[in-house]
């Protein structure tokens, strides 16, 4: 589910996410078909909890996974995440399903390219 605030005349957009696919959080990144990647557009910030989710980290998610499976459920594991497009002013967080190995390399990727990234847009500022 997917719940939208915006203020008008469209100052900001806050986008709330349950539980959505690796697939739904990568289409927020790269255009015109360029790569998937965190940039001066795009961040992406994981295990931000608040209301919206737990405290986990990627590096607990074979964690959690083992002990959703030891409790009788069959699902995967997943975090929670804040994805900011800081030029639009638009944010979107929620929770991302994780549920292969690659999609933890693919966010691991993706934190370490907006470190970078905002570290590189207050060049001049610090």
């Amino acid at each position: 589910m997917v719940y939208v605030e915006r203020r008008p005349p469209r100052y900001y957009e806050a986008m709330s996410c349950d539980d959505i696919e690796m697939s739904e959080l990568l289409s927020w990144f790269g255009c015109r078909g360029e790569p998937t990647q965190a940039d001066e557009l795009n961040w992406l910030f994981l295990s931000t909890s608040g209301v919206h989710g737990s405290y986990g980290k990627l590096d607990e998610v074979d964690e959690h996974r083992r002990e959703l499976v030891a409790d009788g459920f069959d699902e995967p594991p997943t975090i929670t995440f804040l994805a900011l497009q800081p030029r639009t002013v638009r944010s979107r967080y929620g929770n991302v399903i994780v549920r292969t190995k690659e999609d933890e390399a693919t966010l691991r990727r993706l934190v370490l390219e907006t470190l970078a990234a905002v570290a590189a847009s207050q060049t001049g500022n610090t």
